[in-house]
């Protein structure tokens, strides 16, 4: 999850309290304090308005995710818009309870609702600061008009600019604490995934290593079995290495592992290919649901590139082969994992057997040698 899309969501889980505390303030009030008995149009007018402003940020809540997959912009459009809504139609009961002597009975709870609610906003809207900023700003705008206008009330003008600065720096304070740690729980995230894939690849040739082949492995025979595909392995030895380091060195043997992975790792292209160093200068490719004709193509263009390609160290051009051991079988419920292994290991000793630089199929207990 990118990071806009993380504050987005972030905004969305955040703002769902406010959805009842929006519906069920107001109705809480007048039931209270017998302001729906003294003026019932008004307490059903409200009332109904920010009960309905609700209930469609309900269905846009519910809807969220499918809605931000079609329009980001659609979505973020009708989020704000019914909470400025409902902020604006909050400022304006608090600008009545200023000076409309029908709200007198209800003026103190008013106030002291309208303070809760905009701290509360503040919190809930913290990972968009502009969101929280043009809210805090609706809401209390039209008790702003009522102190600057009213002159009775324009001597509290400066006490109610100081409170809507001081909420800004709380705001400030809060947005900046809630993106420091978005960012660092981002860092820990991409860290963690580094780690994870570093566990998986081999060191040295930064193709997968066993650990992970054991594990995918056992995955691709469960998965072949429920839907009945098969599954090939090719085993894949450097001919001859141990000669390559004791005349060359270790450096130039290290230097020729990593050559040979990357050849392996361009001829096996598809995505379902699964490459890995098996454990020294073996590596073993898992193909899925492929024909036989298709896996000895491969295993034979692996070879042939193999043989065809010089390394170079310094003035010495040198060239290796390697030996592949085929098998092919469809996992059945009660067949060992191994079996495939063990098999595909004695087409491997059958082509070393038969002079190295070839590949071998194991079929019918038999290797039938190719090359």
């Amino acid at each position: 999850m990118n990071m806009q899309k993380r504050m987005d969501m972030d905004l969305h889980r955040l703002s769902i309290p406010g959805i009842y505390i929006y519906a069920l303030i107001l109705p809480i009030i007048f039931l209270t304090f017998d302001f729906h008995v003294h003026h019932p149009l008004l307490s059903f007018v409200y009332s109904i308005i920010m009960l309905m402003l609700s209930s469609l940020r309900l269905i846009h809540a519910k809807f969220s995710l499918v809605l931000y997959e079609k329009s980001r912009q659609l979505w973020f459009y009708l989020l704000t818009s019914l909470q400025f809504t409902q902020a604006g139609i909050i400022g304006t009961v608090l600008a009545l309870a200023m000076y409309d002597p029908r709200f007198s009975s209800i003026n103190h709870m008013i106030i002291l609702a309208i303070s809760a609610i905009s701290s509360g906003a503040l919190i809930a809207q913290t990972p968009q600061f502009k969101v929280a900023l043009s809210n805090l700003i609706v809401l209390l705008l039209p008790s702003l008009l009522v102190y600057i206008f009213v002159d009775s009330y324009f001597n509290f003008v400066f006490l109610f600019i100081f409170y809507g600065i001081g909420q800004i720096f709380i705001l400030l304070h809060a947005h900046k604490n809630y993106y420091r740690g978005l960012l660092n729980e981002e860092e820990l995230t991409s860290q963690r995934k580094s780690l994870e894939a570093a566990n998986k690849l081999d060191p040295l040739t930064k193709i997968y290593n066993r650990g992970y082949f054991n594990t995918a492995y056992e995955l691709n025979w469960e998965m072949a079995i429920r839907h009945k595909h098969s599954q090939a392995l090719l085993i894949i030895d450097v001919d001859y290495f141990k000669a390559v380091n004791d005349n060359h060195g270790h450096l130039v043997g290290d230097k020729c592992l990593i050559s040979v992975a990357n050849i392996i790792n361009s001829v096996a292209r598809r995505k379902t290919d699964l490459v890995a160093r098996f454990g020294g200068e073996e590596f073993i490719i898992l193909l899925d649901d492929t024909p036989k004709e298709a896996v000895l193509e491969l295993a034979e263009e692996i070879r042939s590139a193999v043989a065809e390609s010089v390394y170079k160290e310094g003035d010495t051009n040198l060239k290796v082969t390697v030996s592949i051991g085929v098998s092919i079988t469809i996992p059945q419920l009660n067949m060992p994992p191994n079996d495939l292994i063990k098999t595909a290991d004695k087409a491997l000793y059958r082509a070393k057997e038969a002079g190295r630089n070839r590949v071998c199929y194991y079929s019918n207990q038999q290797c039938l040698l190719k090359a």
